[in-house]
């Protein structure tokens, strides 16, 4: 059917159109409006025409909006409530440091004290979840937990024996390298020379590399391989002074003024001060004054600047302990090894007749004992 006709037909069945176009000879676009458009496509289609839906309106369609725009809203509030929920409860595990130990040997020891994923972090003690692998993994020396957002994150370390991990076969031994109280003993090759809770020297014999059966005329040697742990104690002293060198006022000062006014910015200040010809200086305000301008308040503050200078001050009980502590504190770490597990610490002050400190530090540590000597 001819374009023209088709219009015709249209306008006869009572079909408004408007916006009538000619794109070329065989076709003629039109636009209309219709409550109903399922007559209007079955009428062209019979013709050999074509109706398309350009644009939707009324309440059907708006509700249809609606309900969309609703269903995206409630996802995310219904997503960022689960967030919340889930930003303060445990997820994830992460393990580290493990070497002969498999994580899932610390997973089952860390599900033994009650850690359970999805648990609230609130009821999860860090503290005690590594002091429970130390009980339950003898082979820790070292363990430690902690929360970091929706992690757990658990580093641990093992007792590292020097001479476990020799892949030499030269005959040798396996002597104390420290004065302790044997607490395990285990001679994977060569004869143990002492048993579980002997008190050993340094340098005395814990594995004989000397296998030589009694009776025998040849000596049989090998290389000795065991891991030994060993209860240690340490004593740490320091001798504190009475005085020590402290930045103290000279009697010079010089007049101090401080400038400060706010900014548009919220919790924003600008603040301006006078300058001191002092390397080092203690301020002292002695007056604020507000002066008016405008919407922004200025504040002057003004005092003095005390010159300090080096000299001898003596020293309160408190800043004499406090010194004697952490002269202490990295002497510790200088003498213990990083692998070994503090059990007992305790610090005794007893103060001198002559105003002088001596502090004593005593340290009991549970580590790996042992260094090889070849034969």
């Amino acid at each position: 059917m001819r374009p023209e006709k088709m219009v015709n037909l249209l306008l006869a069945e009572g079909i408004s159109l408007h916006n009538i176009e000619r794109e070329n000879k065989s076709t003629i676009t039109a636009v209309t409006e219709t409550g109903n458009c399922m007559p209007l496509v079955e009428l062209t289609e019979l013709h050999g025409g074509e109706a398309c839906v350009l644009e939707q309106r009324g309440l059907p369609v708006l509700l249809r909006s609606l309900k969309s725009r609703f269903m995206l809203i409630a996802v995310l509030i219904i997503g960022f409530a689960a967030m919340c929920i889930l930003s303060h409860r445990v997820l994830l595990i992460d393990i580290s440091g493990c070497d002969a130990l498999e994580p899932s040997e610390i997973l089952s020891a860390v599900a033994d004290c009650g850690v359970r994923i999805g648990m609230p972090s609130a009821k999860l003690n860090a503290e005690r979840v590594a002091d429970s692998l130390l009980n339950a993994l003898p082979t820790l020396s070292f363990a430690d937990a902690g929360i970091c957002g929706v992690v757990l994150k658990i580093n641990v370390s093992e007792y590292n024996s020097a001479a476990s991990t020799e892949e030499n076969t030269e005959p040798c031994g396996i002597y104390a390298d420290k004065d302790c109280v044997i607490l395990s003993i285990v001679a994977n090759k060569g004869n143990a020379a002492v048993r579980k809770g002997a008190a050993v020297r340094q340098g005395q014999l814990l594995i004989d590399g000397d296998i030589t059966p009694e009776g025998s005329s040849e000596r049989v040697l090998v290389h000795s391989r065991g891991t030994i742990t060993g209860q240690v104690a340490y004593r740490f002293s320091v001798e504190i002074g009475k005085t020590a060198p402290k930045l103290c006022k000279s009697g010079n000062s010089c007049e101090y003024t401080q400038i400060s006014f706010p900014t548009l910015f919220k919790g924003k200040k600008i603040t301006r001060e006078s300058r001191v010809l002092y390397d080092e200086f203690e301020i002292t305000l002695e007056s604020c004054e507000t002066l008016d301008a405008g919407l922004l308040p200025v504040r002057v503050y003004k005092g003095r600047a005390h010159e300090l200078v080096v000299a001898e001050k003596n020293l309160t009980y408190d800043e004499m302990t406090a010194a004697a502590n952490a002269k202490l504190d990295a002497e510790m770490k200088s003498s213990i090894p990083k692998d070994a597990r503090i059990i007992a610490k305790s610090t005794d002050f007893i103060q001198q007749a002559d105003g002088t400190l001596i502090a004593v530090l005593n340290v009991q540590t549970i580590e790996n004992i042992g260094y090889i000597q070849y034969y």
